[in-house]
């Protein structure tokens, strides 16, 4: 590699981090049978993570062009990439198609292997992928600060390798198959529009067993959200990510954490999201505190999602979608968009709307005063809600939040504070009929209705306090953009060369470490910290340079390896004359002619010339 350094990371990363010892063990089961061997599964993890991070690639000849000719010829023989002078002598690229063939059949974990193997050896061998990509994105995070006690939670889709059976357009069986209603429904819209996306004009269409060799069977046919906003068929599966959340924008603070992914996982594209979600939560040491995902959450039943978060300690902030504003009437009040209100609100406060993906910033500015303004008549709440939806309440005429004739003493102060004066015939009371226990009452216990309990969050929705909670969720939106980028770590369809949800998984997750490890050095650089501590923070070469020999030098170089002198013993001499260009990695190098000198060529300067004294004088 042009830079050892990070090499060396690489094989840290690997190692420390048992990645691929915990995939070992798990092919490993029965200590009696054939051993995998573990050498060319490391060899290849170490090629794929050096052709991420180097050629923007994660495929299996990627993997294997930068092994043999982005490496040092030390670190080649070091490795087993190289085992002599000839060009007979590199490793074989069947090597390393056969390790990956490996991993991806061994530890198949897809919905085309419950049948075979069933669902319980499917739990395991998922574990044990899991397991390995969990420690090494927990191996990246130990070269920094991090706070999991806020994150964000989102999905990307990400495409198969393989071509998935074409439709002209939704049929009703695919879309009554999908599990996920939000996905269900964007399904449906596409249907009733009779429309076809032009990238799956050219896709197979699987007829019969034959032709399904080229379908990934994990994968499943779904719709995305694409950047205007439209949905969009793809097929494949959804990557879901857990990333840290800075207290601060890093352009106001350099010293903020990093934003980097805690937990990825990819499930098939029609299987729902609550499951997995609460996997990877339940897989970090620490616990979050506050969980921030997006209105794909929202219609979720209050004891499937909300509930076992709150008996988790995390308390969600989420955006609502267009039909979650519907308001319910109650003696004690008005439920609207997971909050309580006085039951004298004016209804004009109702039925609000967030401005749209395209509305300008005064728009959202004008929203925000509007819901400023309703979150007076807001119950003051005395306690959090429970996982079952309770919850103590105050009057916010008794909270100082309005001014109600109820409360005689709120009327006292209305003016002189500015607040506004409940309207008491909203209440509807018949003459000599006792107002409810919210306006009587100092405080009132109330299980919530179910669609108000599920929406129900720590912060306001709509005001300012809550936009800026709720921005806290681009940076996982953020990474998306970053692994997908093609001048970073470039995560499309072309980088996973194998079918199967076992292999997207592998190489998603060797992605998102090494962005981990980018996003982290970055921080590192930018607070101007020593490179040390860490084997992740060690400093890149002043001078990337590649070493081309002769076929002399070469010949010299393997016999002492031979013989068994240590490489770093072994001090490649490369010409003085050389071309750095930083921009693109590479170095021309004016190739050495073989020497006739009885010394080897490694011995330079005043070594050579004791050395050369010493073989006179015999």
């Amino acid at each position: 590699m042009n830079n050892r350094a990070a090499l060396q990371r690489i094989e840290a990363m690997v190692d420390v981090s048992g990645f691929v010892t915990t995939l070992i063990q798990g092919i490993n089961r029965d200590p009696k049978g054939i051993k995998t061997n573990a050498t060319m599964v490391r060899l290849l993890i170490i090629g794929l993570l050096l052709s991420i991070s180097e050629c923007k690639s994660a495929t299996i000849t990627g993997a294997y062009t930068a092994l043999t000719t982005h490496l040092d010829i030390r670190d080649q023989l070091r490795l087993g990439v190289k085992t002599g002078p000839g060009p007979e002598d590199v490793i074989a690229r069947d090597r390393l198609y056969y390790a990956a063939d490996l991993l991806s059949s061994r530890l198949a974990y897809g919905s085309s292997v419950v049948a075979e193997i069933g669902e319980e050896e499917v739990v395991r061998r998922r574990d044990v992928v899991l397991n390995a990509c969990n420690a090494l994105l927990e191996y990246t995070a130990t070269a920094t600060k991090v706070d999991d006690r806020r994150v964000a939670l989102d999905a990307t889709a990400i495409w198969a390798w393989a071509r998935g059976p074409y439709y002209p357009r939704p049929t009703l069986e695919e879309i009554e198959a999908q599990k996920d209603p939000l996905i269900r429904e964007a399904l449906q819209r596409l249907r009733d529009k009779k429309g076809t996306t032009d990238d799956l004009e050219r896709v197979l269409i699987a007829r019969d067993d034959k032709e399904l060799s080229s379908v990934d069977l994990d994968a499943a046919w779904s719709g995305a959200t694409g950047k205007n906003g439209d949905t969009k068929r793809f097929y494949g599966f959804y990557a879901h990510a857990l990333v840290s959340v800075p207290g601060v924008r890093l352009t106001d603070d350099p010293t903020a954490i990093a934003p980097i992914v805690r937990r990825i996982e990819l499930i098939k594209a029609t299987e729902d999201v609550v499951d997995i979600s609460l996997r990877m939560i339940d897989s970090l040491p620490t616990r979050p505190e506050e969980l921030l995902v997006d209105r794909h959450y929202s219609n979720r039943q209050l004891n499937y999602w909300q509930s076992p978060l709150i008996s988790r300690g995390i308390r969600q902030t989420l955006d609502l979608r267009s039909d979650d504003h519907n308001a319910i009437y109650l003696p004690e009040g008005i439920g609207a968009d997971g909050f309580f209100h006085c039951p004298g609100m004016p209804r004009e406060h109702l039925g609000k709307h967030r401005p749209g993906l395209f509305a300008k910033w005064e728009e959202h500015e004008q929203f925000q005063r509007e819901m400023t303004e309703r979150e007076r008549y807001r119950f003051y709440a005395l306690s959090r809600m429970d996982s079952d939806g309770n919850v103590k309440l105050r009057c916010p005429a008794r909270a100082g939040q309005v001014a109600c004739p109820l409360v005689p003493e709120s009327m006292m102060v209305a003016a002189e504070l500015g607040l506004p004066i409940v309207n008491t015939e909203l209440l509807g009371l018949e003459p000599g009929e006792n107002p409810p226990r919210c306006c009587s009452q100092d405080s009132f216990r109330i299980a919530l209705p179910e669609p108000v309990a599920k929406l129900n969050q720590p912060v306001y929705w709509g005001t300012p306090e809550w936009y800026q909670k709720y921005a806290g969720r681009t940076y996982v939106e953020g990474v998306f953009g970053n692994i997908k980028n093609p001048r970073t770590e470039n995560l499309s369809r072309c980088t996973i060369q194998k079918t199967g949800i076992t292999w997207s998984q592998l190489i998603v997750s060797l992605i998102c470490a090494t962005y981990n490890v980018r996003m982290i050095r970055e921080r590192h650089e930018r607070m101007g910290l020593a490179w040390d501590g860490h084997a992740l923070l060690t400093p890149d070469e002043e001078a990337t340079t590649h070493v081309s020999l002769s076929a002399h030098q070469e010949a010299e170089l393997f016999a002492d390896f031979a013989a068994g002198i240590s490489l770093d013993e072994l001090e490649v001499h490369a010409a003085e004359e050389r071309t750095v260009t930083r921009a693109t990695r590479r170095i021309k190098v004016s190739r050495v002619k073989p020497t006739s000198s009885p010394l080897p060529f490694w011995i330079t300067g005043a070594n050579r010339a004791n050395t050369a004294a010493e073989v006179r004088v015999r």
